[in-house]
């Protein structure tokens, strides 16, 4: 009997999952299984007894329907959009010709991959769904209603990681045929989660349960949410917490909401299935041609800033470089966005305290993604550079001005708004702020650079690059903090400015050093 060729894709995906030990290959799905019992049956109810009471008054009140809607219709988007973020990961060109050689549809492939994975996604869906059956046994019901409930929620997370992996197949088969096509893949990878982070931190942050309390504002959410198929899985899980004990509870709409989460799976799975048909192909790209455009003002303004000559050559060309790239442009976005999520959600304009902290998070963060391509870019880079006299020393100078004409014009900006929130503040001290926020974005570019340069990372992928960037959010935070605490308000910034640039120099001066070492 021949197995379905997904099936064959799927045991094979999980054999290269597993590759690195035989003895983890035999016994992960028990390890897994285990997991889940734990989570379900030990830490799920520990944990939410220590807010029983607090759990309790939620799912019993008015806004329940709502607040859970919300909270699914949040996971649901979480598993959509986790393999839309991987859209553009690009197959290997071995594994692409084995499949276009070998009698296999894409569907199947795609199906086999899915299936593949699924035993850690679907683990990670389990978990979810037994907690939320851990955190209902509080209000008393039964076992077969704990099933039905771990049920309808893996059920919906499966759907939505199914959902986005026909989307991300669709997008990467109509974006990858050209290079600016991967281009805005990889953009819309790094933007497509702000919206679900503006959720996430709307529920963390507790304004949208305040907004809830109102009956109103409730039965207008209640409304919305009624589009999306985790309103059923709400239904189901505040119906049984009115009614345990009852598999079918009168006047609940739990026996249409059951078969109507088994529908919508199984549709999104059959539908899936014939979109990926028709939309998704494994045939390699294509090829085009840039265009290339006459400078505008902003590079025009860098080469009149920078002075005639080479260096001045150089610096536009890492513009050009770095700017061409929608993706670069995207984790801007993305930083940006990220700060106005967690200034409206988190701080208040009116605690300077509070946004210095969230901007050297910020600044910190959009360094990284700046300087930190002096070394992303690979050691080839580094080598042709090498080659010219002082080019080495000439390519930091520049990204380092490259880092100052980004990081500082978008603290700036940033620093502007928020402080337009602030009513009566005096002019002089708007001028204050901004220029000591200025220096600190310029003392934070040069860390970041030096930091990569002493420890480079030739990859976004290395663990070099996620230290780098955590490595310059903190140093600067406890920097603050120590100037907050022992200083006061004054003493701060006489300690604050000449510690962080003398810090900083530092660690350039020592990356130029590692820079000529590195072979």
């Amino acid at each position: 009997m021949n197995l379905p060729k997904w099936f064959v894709i799927a045991k094979n995906e999980y054999r290269l999952m597993t590759s690195g030990s035989l003895l983890l290959r035999r016994t992960l799905p028990y390890l897994l299984v285990a997991l889940f019992l734990i989570f379900v049956f030990i830490l799920g109810p520990a944990l939410f007894n220590l807010i029983k009471s607090d759990w309790l008054v939620l799912v019993l009140s008015q806004a329940a329907l709502a607040t859970i809607a919300i909270i699914l219709l949040t996971l649901f988007f979480y598993f959509l959009v986790i393999p839309i973020t991987n859209t553009l990961k690009e197959e290997q060109a071995s594994e692409l010709e084995i499949f276009l050689a070998a009698p296999v549809k894409p569907e199947e492939v795609l199906l086999g991959k899915f299936m593949g994975k699924l035993i850690l996604f679907g683990t990670l869906a389990a978990i979810i769904a037994g907690l939320f059956a851990a955190a209902f046994t509080l209000v008393g019901i039964n076992t077969v209603q704990m099933l039905v409930i771990v049920l309808t929620i893996f059920l919906l997370l499966l759907s939505g990681l199914w959902i986005g992996t026909v989307i991300a197949a669709v997008l990467r088969t109509k974006l990858s045929r050209t290079a600016k096509g991967k281009d805005i893949g990889k953009g819309l990878s790094i933007i497509i989660a702000l919206p679900l982070l503006g959720l996430m931190y709307a529920l963390f942050s507790g304004m949208m349960f305040s907004a809830l309390d109102d009956p109103g504002t409730a039965d207008l959410v209640e409304m919305i949410l009624a589009f999306f198929p985790t309103t059923w899985g709400a239904d189901i899980l505040v119906s049984y917490a009115n009614f345990p004990g009852l598999l079918f509870p009168p006047e609940t709409l739990v026996v249409v909401a059951i078969p109507g989460v088994i529908l919508f799976t199984v549709a999104s799975f059959f539908f899936g299935n014939r979109v990926i048909a028709r939309a998704y192909t494994l045939e390699p790209t294509s090829f085009t041609s840039s265009i290339v455009k006459k400078d505008g003002f902003l590079l025009k303004f860098i080469g009149w800033a920078t002075g005639s000559g080479q260096f001045s050559v150089m610096v536009i060309t890492i513009f050009k470089d770095w700017g061409r790239r929608l993706e670069n442009l995207s984790k801007v976005g993305y930083v940006v966005g990220l700060v106005f999520l967690l200034a409206i959600f988190f701080t208040r304009p009116e605690e300077p305290t509070a946004v210095i902290i969230l901007l050297t998070f910020m600044i910190g963060l959009l360094a990284a993604f700046v300087v930190g391509e002096v070394t992303i870019r690979g050691k080839e880079m580094l080598f042709i550079y090498r080659k010219a006299p002082r080019g080495e020393n000439r390519l930091v100078w520049a990204r380092l001005i490259q880092g100052w004409f980004i990081v500082v014009p978008v603290t700036t900006i940033i620093v502007l708004i928020m402080l337009a929130f602030i009513p009566g503040l005096p002019l002089i001290d708007l001028f204050a702020y901004l220029l000591f926020m200025d220096q600190m974005a310029m003392a934070i570019t040069v860390f970041s650079l030096g930091l990569f340069l002493v420890m480079p990372a030739f990859s976004e992928k290395t663990g070099e690059m996620i230290v780098n960037m955590m490595g310059t959010m903190f140093l600067f935070f406890i920097l603050f903090v120590i100037g907050e605490v022992f200083f006061g308000s004054i003493g701060f910034v006489l300690f604050y400015i000449p510690v962080s640039w003398a810090i900083s120099l530092s660690v350039l001066y020592l990356g130029l050093r590692n820079l000529s070492r590195i072979e």
